[in-house]
């Protein structure tokens, strides 16, 4: 048996034995006790973000066709998966009310991010000019 941890390890606080985490997964115990964790799905979100932000930088000199498409694409992915999370959010009923807000606001500001690195990218590309 191995075991790998992910990034969700860190909301934890305690070291727990093998039926306490059992109990967690199955939704028998809560044994997380932050309440600023973010929405798993817009965590992954946000890691992808971040790997995009890498992939534009390192990029920032050359930009080949493969390349650009492979941005274009990717980017293009994210923004469909913003808005189909969002879509689920605001259409869930009775499901998530208490942090339906919150995961609302995050996956708006993670929009307006991308938003923000697809400009990286069409400066990149030659699609917009910068001002001088």
């Amino acid at each position: 048996v191995s075991v790998c941890p992910g990034p969700n390890m860190a909301y934890f606080s305690k070291l727990m034995k093998l039926k306490e985490i059992t109990d967690h997964i199955y939704g028998r115990a809560n044994l997380i006790s932050r309440i600023d964790r973010p929405n798993m799905f817009v965590k992954e979100l946000n890691l992808y973000l971040d790997y995009l932000k890498t992939k534009i930088d390192e990029t920032s000199s050359s930009l080949n066709k493969k390349q650009e498409k492979y941005l274009l694409n990717f980017s293009k992915n994210l923004d469909e998966g913003i808005n189909y999370y969002q879509e689920i959010f605001e259409n869930t009923k009775d499901k998530f009310e208490d942090t339906k807000e919150n995961i609302l606001a995050e996956l708006n500001f993670s929009k307006e991010y991308l938003r923000n690195l697809q400009s990286k990218i069409d400066i990149l590309t030659g699609k917009m000019v910068i001002a001088q």
